[in-house]
């Protein structure tokens, strides 16, 4: 009996060594993570599993804080939903429905925007990791991407735009021209494109070089600018030449419209002391259902603008409309035409 008493308090003070070791284990872990958690670079966050609008924090690293511009006892009071752009809100959902049916594996890398405590909108790549629990819950973690996003961002700006004049150039032309195509054959309504070729540009640039060349262009992107409608897209193609492409004009707005894009272009312009006077060709081409891609509608067009071009060499027209000249498709048996609408004045 004494040795089975024995035996039985032998065992109790296994257990209780067992027990006291593995809660030495589980304070070691527990410290482990602690320092990790509040010692990481990156942003992180203990979550509840109600979903991306309701899931609230329940415990924050100082890197959040300073990521987010709160301190930790206001976090712990908010909402994942609280924190986010509300435009992201329907992808962080998805991440969470994601999350709950991976059996364990972390959602990686989604990328959403929060709201920092002054306004301020940033940019996160967000991990999302499931805890079995009991009781379950998330860990997010997040870094700051804003600065890639804005990099990225203009470097979609510098492949659409005109560095010099911030115009839309020709790749970006590509789009609302072919918009405009599919418009016509909808039946929705006829576009213009005008081309439009500086005259005098390059004696600009012999006699006063390049920096007036430049100064040249971006006014003209700017008066250009100034004379559509916010649908209607400018853009320049390169050296000296620049496209006008608006939407359901009729004749003659389409003529108004040249009038106004060669006065604005023969407005003098003023450049370190010097006076800078310039001229413009334009043709024009419509847009309707004999158009069937963008490169033929600007090939069409420019075709007009020679046509324009070698008109002013041969006669000098003043005062109102004098002609109209036709400019056919790329193929003769093309129907109708493209009328070149104005002839420019010297």
């Amino acid at each position: 009996m004494l040795a089975g008493q024995a035996g039985i308090a032998i065992d109790n003070a296994n257990l209780v060594e067992a027990l006291q070791r593995e809660r030495r284990h589980l304070a070691a872990s527990e410290e482990a993570f602690r320092l990790a958690f509040d010692g990481a670079g990156s942003g992180m966050c203990m979550i509840g599993l109600d979903g991306a609008d309701s899931a609230r924090l329940t415990r924050v690293n100082p890197a959040l804080c300073e990521l987010l511009g709160r301190d930790g006892a206001e976090l712990v009071r908010l909402r994942v939903g609280d924190l986010l752009h509300p435009d992201d809100l329907d992808r962080a959902r998805l991440a969470f429905a994601t999350a709950l049916t991976s059996k364990g594996a972390p959602v990686r890398d989604y990328e959403m925007r929060c709201v920092r405590a002054d306004g301020e909108t940033i940019w996160v790549a967000a991990t999302l990791s499931i805890v079995a629990g009991p009781p379950a819950f998330g860990i997010l973690q997040v870094h700051d991407i804003t600065g890639r996003k804005a990099a990225e961002a203009d470097l979609v700006r510098r492949a659409s735009r005109d560095a010099l004049t911030g115009l839309a150039n020709r790749d970006a032309l590509a789009a609302p021209l072919a918009a405009a195509i599919r418009r016509a054959h909808a039946g929705q309504g006829d576009s213009a494109l005008l081309f439009c070729d500086l005259d005098d540009f390059k004696v600009v640039n012999d006699t006063l070089g390049h920096d007036a060349g430049d100064a040249v262009l971006v006014a003209v992107a700017q008066r250009l600018t100034s004379l559509v409608r916010p649908g209607d897209t400018v853009a320049r193609l390169g050296g000296d030449e620049f496209v006008v492409l608006t939407e359901n004009v009729r004749d003659h707005a389409r003529a108004a419209l040249v009038e106004r894009v060669e006065r604005a272009v023969r407005a003098p312009i003023v450049h370190d002391g010097h006076v800078l006077c310039v001229r413009v060709s334009v043709g024009v081409a419509v847009i309707d259902d004999t158009v069937t891609d963008a490169g033929a509608a600007l090939r069409i067009a420019d075709k007009a603008m020679y046509q324009v071009k070698g008109h002013r060499r041969d006669q000098r027209v003043t005062g109102q409309m004098t002609g109209r000249v036709t400019a056919h498709g790329e193929h003769s048996a093309a129907p109708g035409g493209i009328p070149l609408l104005r002839l420019a004045e010297p």
